[in-house]
């Protein structure tokens, strides 16, 4: 009996057969696959078999030609399938992954050694546990004379890398520093404060949300079901700061509320919806970083990553260098009067305040610093409250300074000194 006629009489199917052959039809043809198949020399049993049996000898044979050659497509669309799944579950995989670049390579070095000590300066909240957190440290590639391979790391938890990817998506303005600049603008502050105000209670966010909501003026709705209705303007102010420092007391005031009535402030007479910062006017929402009950609700000082498309080089490309100051400025306005402003929301000043509010920004693009000093004096914005207030919120800051020259070989030359100094006095600035 042949093996068709076998496999005919247990009653395998097509279906039943492909999937058995399905690694061979794979990468062998199928016209060869019969061909062979079709040349097996027979026994001398077959040799004087009947016409009639060698007849049922052929349709069995392409009944299974048949079923094999309608399988085809599914076995296709399986494999295509198939494929696809393993490259989903390699990028799933993937997520737990972060890829360092420029990280200076060294003969006999101990990389996750390395990595995990820079990642605890960057990310000091977690830095006595770094080493459970990251699991396998490894370079890319073969190693080359002249060349620092790229580093992949992999963390135990995806959640863990999310957290560190939201700390550091915004440096990339900061590549072609060297470590050790990249890594001290990182943590600097957290290490000095540990020194000078060592006698207050503070604490870090990282990747805070910062939102502030207020009213202003009054308009005629002019579409929508709220169509005629007299209603205010509504602005929301929705921030996402690099870090900032919070303290259990207030920073003094730097002038007294009285001296702002004669500041001259100007009048931005546009709708809200007209500029891209206050586009969502309907949240409500008023958060200082942290929770009410948390102790440390005063704000000291926020730092800021210039994004990407108003980095300093990109703006010269697009002859836009004049918005440079102005993009630094508005930003410094806008993240600290929400900021003060949501402070003073958290101790019940909603109509105005009894007392100023005062906090600081430093806005970098790890190149360039700029410093920030806001006080707010009043809060009263709306119609009912903004009658003959004679209060003015102020803005001091300083055109962005220039940190160092150029970088070579690693080392970083021209160093200003002024950039640190100031960084230093805005954080030995006290209650």
């Amino acid at each position: 009996m042949s093996e068709f006629e076998k496999l005919r009489e247990t009653g395998l199917t097509g279906k039943q057969l492909h999937v058995d052959c399905i690694f061979v039809l794979e990468e062998t043809s199928l016209s060869l696959f019969f061909a062979q198949m079709a040349s097996k020399k027979t026994s001398p049993k077959q040799t004087t078999m009947q016409p009639s049996a060698m007849r049922e000898h052929d349709y069995s044979q392409m009944d299974v030609a048949s079923n094999t050659q309608r399988a085809i497509p599914k076995i296709v669309k399986e494999n295509q399938e198939l494929k696809e799944k393993v490259a989903d579950l390699e990028r799933y995989t993937l997520r737990w992954n972060l890829k360092i670049h420029g990280l200076k390579e060294k003969d006999d070095e101990n990389i996750r050694e390395h990595v995990v000590g820079i990642l605890s300066k960057i990310a000091l909240q977690w830095a006595d546990v770094m080493d459970t957190t990251v699991d396998t440290v490894h370079r890319l590639g073969r190693r080359e004379e002249g060349r620092h391979r790229q580093v992949i790391l992999q963390f135990v938890a995806r959640r863990h890398r999310d957290a560190f990817w939201k700390i550091t998506k915004n440096c990339q303005t900061f590549h072609g520093l060297p470590e050790s600049v990249y890594t001290n603008i990182q943590f600097f502050s957290a290490l000095f404060i540990n020194n000078v105000l060592s006698h207050v209670i503070f604490l870090s966010d990282f990747s805070p949300k910062v939102n502030f909501y207020w009213q202003r003026g009054k308009r005629i709705i002019p579409k929508g079901h709220r169509k005629g209705r007299l209603e205010p303007f509504r602005f929301q102010i929705d921030d996402s700061p690099h870090s900032q420092i919070r303290i259990t007391q207030q920073l003094p005031q730097f002038i007294p509320i009285e001296a702002s009535h004669t500041a001259d402030v100007p009048m931005v007479p546009l709708a809200p919806n007209l500029m891209p910062l206050f586009r969502r006017q309907y949240d409500n929402n008023i958060f200082t970083g942290a929770k009410l009950p948390d102790p440390a609700c005063y704000g000291h000082t926020q730092f800021h990553l210039v994004p990407d498309r108003y980095h300093r080089d990109r703006m010269m490309k697009q002859q836009q260098s004049d918005q440079v100051e102005v993009f630094l400025r508005a930003n410094a306005l806008a993240s600290l009067f929400s900021w003060t402003g949501a402070q003073a929301a958290y101790q019940g000043d909603y109509e105005d305040v009894c007392r100023a509010f005062v906090s600081q920004a430093v806005i970098t693009d790890g190149h360039f610093f700029s410093f920030f000093c806001y006080q707010l004096n009043s809060v009263a914005l709306s119609v009912e409250t903004d009658a003959n207030n004679p209060r003015k919120n102020l803005l001091w800051g300083s055109q962005s300074q220039q940190l160092f020259q150029t970088v070579q070989d690693g080392e970083v030359l021209g160093l200003n000194d002024g950039v640190i100094k100031l960084l230093v006095q805005l954080l030995m600035n006290r209650p």
